[in-house]
């Protein structure tokens, strides 16, 4: 076994995780200038989400069950990737809110792609080295994500309008994809496979992914809601919009940094209930201070707490059948990446009637459930 290819396509994998998140957030920390160059209400915001996930469970099952099989992960990583780039530079040509459904459509699309190639690149990786990877995979997505919010941040405190700090992003973009493209897995080590015809997953494997639907809304609410939270309830400086954003991530960075040292030293089972409750009783009671400060510390220690639960459940769930890895991991993300979309979107739908402070205090009680159905389906 050559260790430098595995080696090199780990980083790759990491790498490619990475950007999607760095756009997708970045774009985030501009959704207040975008709501108002559109006209955008929480409907309308929402409505994109909804699409955006739709598209993306459709496409996810669709290219993991006829496309990885046939071209291999890294193929589809590149890919997503530079659809991703592409959808995100058109944003800058949207004069209507049609064309901005059309680029939700082209996002879901990428993400189908993106997700459960790279997940399953790595995967490959873990099995054939016998790594520990998924709680750094992780954690490349939470880097992504804060690399996202800052460059936006950043940008927007120096005035920089959509025009000029779009292509930037894009440029990135195109790096990442050209990266993977020589770094990823060479052919003769990728999966390839007969194309599989749509099943339903296996029990265990579905009630995992269930707990990842509505892990992954209460991220997606965090990511495309707390900025506009933030400056239109709590009054908080446009250019500090994403600090809650932030804050989250940064929490789940250490975590996951070091998540195969504390799933060894504590076990998955603490790591996966009792320290996630002690997060979500932190988030919650911060919430009543209405103060962007104390909160944003609070969602610090929430993503801490959480930030191991995805490798977690994922890895339970593989244990627990005998579906290919591709499969299964296809099926979980289907599941976790349109709850990160529809999540949001029924908060869009719902934010004119019961206020997006009353959506916030749900986000710890729904972790809060889903660590006690953890608890009862954990397997040692």
């Amino acid at each position: 076994m050559n260790k430098k290819i595995f080696l090199r396509a780990k980083w790759a994998s990491l790498l490619a995780i990475s950007a999607p998140m760095i756009m997708w957030v970045f774009m985030l920390g501009h959704i207040p200038i975008i709501y108002k160059n559109l006209n955008l209400s929480e409907t309308s915001w929402g409505i994109f989400l909804l699409i955006f996930g739709g598209v993306q469970i459709l496409s996810g099952q669709f290219f993991t069950r006829l496309f990885i099989p046939r071209y291999g992960t890294k193929l589809m990583i590149c890919s997503g990737v530079l659809i991703l780039s592409i959808s995100f530079i058109s944003i800058i040509l949207v004069n209507s809110y049609e064309s901005f459904l059309l680029i939700a459509s082209l996002f879901g699309i990428s993400m189908g792609l993106i997700m459960p190639s790279t997940n399953s690149h790595l995967a490959l990786i873990e099995e054939k080295t016998k790594e520990v990877l998924q709680p750094i995979f992780w954690a490349a997505m939470s880097l992504g994500a804060v690399i996202g919010a800052f460059l936006s941040i950043y940008l927007l405190n120096l005035n920089f309008s959509i025009k000029n700090s779009f292509p930037i992003i894009f440029i990135i973009g195109i790096l990442i994809t050209i990266v993977v493209f020589f770094l990823g897995l060479p052919k003769d080590e990728d999966y390839f496979g007969k194309s599989e015809k749509f099943s339903l997953p296996d029990k265990k494997v579905m009630i995992f992914g269930v707990i990842l639907f509505f892990e992954f809304s209460t991220v997606g609410i965090i990511m495309e809601w707390s900025p506009l939270w933030l400056i239109n309830d709590l009054k908080t400086p446009l250019f500090l919009g994403a600090l809650v954003l932030i804050s989250f991530h940064a929490g789940e960075i250490p975590s996951r940094v070091f998540g195969a040292y504390l799933i060894k030293k504590f076990g998955e089972l603490k790591m996966g209930f009792h320290v996630v409750i002690f997060g979500c009783l932190c988030l919650f009671i911060s919430i009543f201070s209405m103060n962007y400060i104390v909160i944003s510390v609070s969602a610090f220690i929430f993503g801490f707490a959480t930030g191991n639960t995805n490798p977690i459940v994922i890895r339970q769930a593989i244990k627990s059948t005998n579906e290919n890895i591709p499969t299964t991991i296809a099926n979980l993300m289907t599941l976790a990446f349109s709850g990160l979309m529809i999540g949001p979107g029924i908060v869009g739908l719902t934010a004119k009637y019961l206020g997006m402070t009353f959506n916030m205090f749900i986000l710890p009680i729904i972790w809060g459930i889903c660590a006690v159905i953890f608890l009862f389906n954990y397997k040692k």
